[in-house]
């Protein structure tokens, strides 16, 4: 008996479907071992909700990426890892198919489609014994709003007069940009928003304890709904008593601080949302919420207005650590403690220790970025205001990578005012000694014979003012919004500093969706002006780490790091026991270009990122146009060696032909290319691959040629060479884990 079973109850299934559906799919031979192949979806005249929006309504799924033919055992082979999962099982229901179509229609009529219809289809393969499913569905005409009121309720009568007359005066304001309009598809999404809205706003104007219900006239002969909201306000609050709950390690008043409002301040929800956020900026609580609970059932509404603030602290000492990976710096690493009540008071001690290894870097051919940094912070969340805060700490740096080897010690002292999120301006001074022990990994290197102040002790006080304004919908994977950063530092004076120079820097990004892929787009300028006794002739060294610097994976792409702009074959020069100078290339293989670096910078980027096929949500198909240009405007003895190494006769030659060398390296260049990108937890992981449009011959000459050419005619006829459009030295790969764009 129990095998007729599955087909008494497949009989019962076919009796109950449609003629039209019944017969679409030889169903009996479908056993309780068919599974589904795909699931796909055929419109009629419109398509309104992507499919993978209709995928999250049915039941009846299709495999994932992973779960696919050959991809199977791969899956089960590394499901012993944490966050691999054990492939699943995808058996097709004809019962769960048949509520699908349901599902579906129901999913229709909740957004404003009354007469959608959903039907399917199913093609058996008896081979393999798996169905692929087609969902056809007939959207009809969508509801659209007709009248939209504003009532008072119980009474129905018009809502504004019941208003304050502050009120009153910013209505028109609320009314001209709700987003529910006339003319637009109703659905219960839209229905909840224009509640949540107006609920919203008359908080906003005081009234804490406002009540909104939303009611609609359907006429289904005419597609048409008018749509009425009731508002019940009731009295205009002010706020009143405010119970901290939860504070055990702070005390109350600690909390109580950070709220933007005090008892008899007028009541605004705003002012709730805002004090919530910077309780939980404190970092020392897991759960922060600000709220005005509703009186007791049976208890008139009050014009005093109770407030709750509800806390729940974490553990005071967190431990924390980051990987990551860039090609012109290969694997980096931060460990970070953190005690977030150091002292009480809800103050911050921070320990923090990161290192950009050099290891598995792409670019830089021997001598890479590497750095290794420690630095303690003290945060102190309350300086005479809410929104300032202050942080203070010592830092100590060594660098050892394609510009100098160097140790930097250091202290910096910031006072930051909190405007918002993404909303913060910072006054920043510190004082540092950095001793230079070599250039590039400690050769005698092209800048140090451009400087005679290239090795030694360098001094700085630099006061700095850096300012942030944004609104990102995600701020690990933003896809709309904007977002710019500015930083304008001064460093001097003489007394301080043995540098001194202005560096502003500006960077402004923005993320806009078109459809399922989404756009970006970046713009960066920066400007370094030498003062006093500073120049660029004889403090090239000093001013290396400010000099400004295009190139890169997170600059323009299809160069490395630095590579846009000035640039000449990166050499030593040593002097032979007999008195001679001896010259020789540095770098493996076909050597490597030293970026001498420039005063001005220009650059920016436009990106298009399109969901990649066939491949499981956050993948993604990149492709992008970057520009940029860098230069040191109106100086033209920059990189003028001395006439010692000129008339040297065993200096390289492109030395004497150095100014036209560089000719053509201050232009705008353009590079375009495609990568592949996935957005994580720890943020978007891109692989890109860069290709040069306009390169310069610098550009696309290995710098071993330039620095062996015999002489100047032959240096002149390489340089002169026909740039080939496929040429290999056109195009750099940029992998980059962890970082935004």
């Amino acid at each position: 008996m129990r095998p007729l079973l599955p087909a008494l109850l497949l009989g019962l299934v076919l009796a109950s479907m449609p003629p039209h559906a019944a017969a679409q799919a030889p169903l009996s031979l479908v056993n309780g071992e068919t599974t589904v192949q795909s699931v796909r979806f055929r419109f009629g005249d419109s398509q309104t909700f992507e499919e993978e929006m209709l995928l999250e309504q049915v039941a009846t799924v299709e495999p994932g990426f992973w779960d696919e033919s050959w991809r199977r055992p791969v899956k089960r082979f590394f499901s012993f890892l944490p966050a691999v999962d054990a492939p699943g099982t995808y058996p097709f229901l004809p019962f769960e198919l048949q509520k699908d179509l349901r599902r579906l229609e129901r999913f229709y009529r909740d957004n404003g489609f009354l007469r959608a219809e959903a039907d399917w289809f199913v093609r058996l393969d008896s081979t393999d014994n798996d169905v692929q499913v087609l969902f056809t569905i007939e959207e009809g005409p969508p509801l659209l709003i007709g009248d939209l009121a504003f009532l008072a309720d119980p009474d129905s009568t018009a809502l504004v007069p019941r208003l304050s007359g502050g009120a009153r005066a910013a209505w028109d304001g609320f009314r001209a940009n709700v987003s529910v309009r006339e003319g637009r598809r109703l659905d219960q999404f839209s229905l909840v928003q224009l509640q949540n809205e107006t609920l919203e706003w008359l908080q906003n104007q005081g009234y804490a304890y406002a009540r909104v219900r939303a009611a609609t006239d359907v006429d289904t002969t005419r597609n048409r709904a008018d749509v009425r909201l009731f508002a019940d306000v009731g009295p205009l609050g002010r706020f009143g008593i405010i119970d901290i709950e939860g504070a055990e390690s702070v005390r109350s008043r600690v909390v109580a601080r950070e709220l933007p409002f005090r008892t008899g301040d007028r009541y605004t929800y705003a002012d709730l949302l805002e004090g919530q956020r910077q309780i939980f900026d404190l970092n020392l609580f897991q759960i922060a919420l600000v709220d005005a609970p509703d009186p007791p059932q049976g208890q008139a509404r009050d014009s005093t207005v109770r407030i709750r603030v509800r806390v729940q602290e974490g553990e005071p000492r967190l431990l924390t650590a980051r990987l990551g990976y860039l090609t012109q710096s290969g694997a980096r690493a931060q460990g970070q403690w953190t005690h977030r009540n150091f002292l009480g008071d809800a103050r911050t001690f921070t320990v923090t220790a990161s290192a950009e290894t050099g290891l598995f870097a792409l670019e830089g051919d021997g001598i890479v970025d590497r750095r290794y940094s420690a630095s303690a912070t003290l945060r102190q969340p309350y300086v005479y205001d809410r929104r300032l805060s202050l942080t203070a700490g010592p830092s100590v740096t060594y660098r050892d990578d394609t510009r100098e080897n160097s140790l930097a010690v250091g202290g910096t002292v910031a006072l930051l005012l909190d405007l918002g999120s993404l909303r913060t301006l910072t006054l920043r001074t510190s004082v540092s000694t950095r001793e230079i022990y070599g250039l590039g990994g400690g050769a005698a290197r092209l800048s140090e014979l451009l400087s005679p102040n290239a090795l030694g002790r360098v001094t700085k006080s630099e006061l700095a003012v850096d300012a942030l304004y944004g609104q990102l919908d995600n701020l690990l994977d933003p896809q709309r919004g904007y977002l710019g950063r500015a930083t304008l530092a001064l460093s001097g004076p003489t007394t301080l500093s043995n540098v001194q120079y202005v560096r502003a820097t500006a960077t402004a990004q923005g993320f806009l969706p078109v459809g399922p892929a989404f756009l970006r787009a970046r713009a960066t300028a920066g400007q370094l002006i030498p003062l006093a006794q500073t120049s660029f002739d004889d403090d090239a060294a000093r001013l290396r780490d400010v000099v400004l610097l295009a190139g890169g994976t997170g600059d323009v792409r299809g160069y490395n790091l630095g590579l846009v702009g000035p640039k000449l074959p990166d050499f030593q020069r040593e002097t032979l026991d007999d008195g001679t100078t001896s010259y020789a290339a540095l770098g493996s293989g076909s050597g490597r270009y030293f970026a001498l670096g420039g005063s001005t910078k220009l650059t920016g980027s436009l990106e298009a990122a399109v969901p990649f096929p066939f491949f499981p949500p956050g993948f993604r198909l990149l492709t992008f146009l970057d520009a940029g240009r860098l230069w040191t405007p109106g100086s033209t003895d920059t990189y003028n060696f001395s006439q010692e190494i000129l008339t040297d006769p065993n200096a390289p030659a492109f030395l004497t032909l150095l100014d036209e060398a560089l000719a053509d390296e201050e232009r705008v260049r353009y590079s375009t290319g495609l990568g592949f990108g996935f957005a994580s937890q720890i943020g978007e992981i891109s692989l890109a691959v860069g290709y040069k449009l306009n390169p310069t011959p610098l550009d696309v000459t290995p710098p071993n040629e330039v620095f062996n050419a015999a002489d100047e005619a032959a240096l002149r006829a390489l340089l002169a060479d026909d740039i080939r459009t496929w040429d290999f030295q056109r195009f750099a790969f940029h992998l980059s884990i962890g970082r935004s764009f």
